[in-house]
C-alpha cells in the first residue's frame, strides 16, 4: 500500500465502522464514575495514576475527534 492511499483507507474504515470516539466517552465515563467513588485518603500514587488516565482518555477522544474533522473535510474537498 502506498503512503498517500492511508488517509483513503482511513476514511473508508471510519465509514463502514464509524469513529472509535464513542468508546473512549464510555471509558471516560466509567474513570469518572471510579474517580468520584475514591476515598479522599487514597495514595498520592493512585490519585496521581487516575488523574493520568483520566487526562489521557480526554487527549484521545479530542485526537478521535479531530480524526473525524480532518476526514470530513477530505471527502468534501474530494
Amino acid at each position: 500500500m502506498e503512503m498517500k492511499n492511508v488517509p483513503k483507507w482511513k476514511a473508508l474504515i471510519y465509514k463502514h465502522h464509524g469513529p472509535p470516539r464513542i468508546t473512549a466517552k464510555k471509558q471516560q465515563q466509567v474513570l469518572e464514575r471510579v474517580v468520584k467513588t475514591l476515598p479522599d485518603n487514597i495514595p498520592s500514587s493512585v490519585k496521581s495514576f487516575t488523574d493520568r488516565a483520566f487526562l489521557s482518555l480526554q487527549l484521545d477522544q479530542k485526537e478521535e475527534q479531530i480524526m473525524g474533522i480532518l476526514i470530513e473535510c477530505q471527502e468534501k474537498i474530494e
